[in-house]
């Protein structure tokens, strides 16, 4: 990433943005069969905006579909580094006001960018993050991300000073197809947190938006899809119990705790502390008997971070005592 300016201390500060040239970063890999269709989505919206695709490797095809775009876009051929890298790259090469991540299976509709926008204008762009709903695969019944999340706007949209309920909630009712970003805050959480192969982008929301502003615009801005048979898609519900997963949950917490435990109140620490220990116990299980080491390691580090998560998951695997 570029020079990052320095985090504020204190509460958000509630700044106003003049610009409002908008980048489309779509990074993929071996999605010659949907490419197209993401592209396009983000060629049709208003205002246009800079379309820029980072092929992170790919040997299929999908290098020739972008080259039939010649000039409408930009494209940045790496080697395959993962998509945390891939969205930083592309980042990197705009000097767009603002940032609007796409995946490349995923599609915008029409007025995404155009609502994004106009909260954007009437909010003079004070927050750095602003995210319209999202809809889920067709495997998960289409359903509304802010249903799920439990969010309901009242308006057009709704600026909340400070972002930390949303980012710290349940279900994050933001995506990172579904969000645009100011481009001075993405560079100063350091963008995507390139360790991460799974959850980099709930590390990155909770990093933009603890004690900083969020918008939240109604109206579906991204389709999500299940037609790419790659097998690349990485989902919460087919991942959320593998040691990875469980491995960057532990290790996305545990740096949001780090970074903000002075911005935090007492009760939002315990809920991180405990979202870590969650993490770890599923890791110490995970591990199992083939590691026993490893498994305790995993144990004594929950235990660490939040003591009663572990003592309730011993009390409810004793044995019950006898009926009376």
């Amino acid at each position: 990433m570029r020079a990052r300016n320095p985090v504020s201390p204190g509460g958000p500060a509630l700044r106003s943005r003049s610009g409002r040239s908008i980048a489309a970063v779509i990074p993929t890999y071996q999605r010659a069969a949907t490419i197209r269709r993401a592209v396009d989505s983000a060629l049709a919206q208003q205002p246009s905006p800079q379309v820029i695709v980072v092929d992170d490797g790919s040997t299929d095809d999908t290098p020739a579909v972008l080259a039939t775009y010649g000039d409408r876009i930009e494209v940045i051929r790496t080697a395959n580094r993962g998509v945390s890298a891939a969205r930083n790259t592309g980042a990197d090469a705009s000097d767009a006001d603002w940032i609007a991540f796409l995946d490349s299976d995923d599609y915008w509709t029409p007025d995404h960018l155009a609502r994004i926008t106009a909260a954007i204008e009437a909010t003079d762009g004070v927050a750095d993050l602003y995210f319209d709903d999202t809809r889920r695969t067709a495997s998960e019944g289409h359903a509304s991300l802010f249903a799920l999340s439990g969010l309901h706007l009242p308006a057009p949209h709704q600026l909340l000073p400070d972002g930390t309920p949303w980012v710290l909630a349940p279900r994050q009712p933001m995506m990172m197809q579904s969000s645009v970003i100011a481009r001075d805050a993405y560079e100063r959480v350091g963008g995507n947190w390139t360790a991460l192969t799974h959850r980099e982008d709930t590390h990155l929301f909770c990093r933009l938006g603890i004690r900083r502003p969020l918008c939240a615009v109604s109206g579906v801005g991204c389709v999500m899809t299940d037609d790419d048979k790659s097998g690349l898609r990485q989902t919460e519900h087919h991942n959320a119990r593998t040691p990875v997963y469980l491995a960057c949950t532990a290790a996305l917490y545990d740096d949001v705790l780090r970074r903000h435990r002075h911005e935090l109140g007492r009760a939002e620490r315990r809920l991180l502390a405990r979202r870590v220990a969650r993490a770890r116990l599923g890791l110490a299980r995970a591990t199992g008997s083939g590691h026993p080491v490893t498994a305790l390691g995993h144990a004594v580090a929950a235990a660490r971070r939040h003591p009663p998560t572990v003592a309730r998951s011993v009390l409810h695997r004793l044995p019950a005592g006898p009926s009376s």
